[in-house]
């Protein structure tokens, strides 16, 4: 019966890392692949002067312009912010 229980433990433990619509921290650890998100990632890690590692995407929602994306820096307070309009290139990149 304890093998069960340490099982079953293990189980739901497990599923909450299986999932979910949003980016995590722990699923955006390298620069994205796709266009907006290198675009994004460009632009803020040379903003700040960071290596790209220092730089990591954790959400993206679109916009009446174009694509909008949240970006956390190493050693900065606060999250930043990448606007890109439809044609994929940057027109702001700040903090937020």
């Amino acid at each position: 019966m304890p093998r069960l229980s340490v099982i079953l433990a293990a189980t739901l433990a497990l599923s909450g890392c299986v999932g979910g619509g949003r980016t995590t921290i722990s699923a955006a650890q390298e620069v994205p692949a796709d266009a907006a998100g290198g675009a994004c990632h460009a632009a803020v890690s040379a903003a700040v002067g960071r290596s790209g590692n220092d730089v990591l995407v954790y959400d993206r929602r679109a916009t009446t312009v174009g694509t909008e994306l949240r970006l956390t820096v190493a050693g900065q307070d606060g999250p930043w912010r990448c606007v890109l309009g439809a044609d994929g290139a940057v027109l702001t990149a700040g903090p937020l």
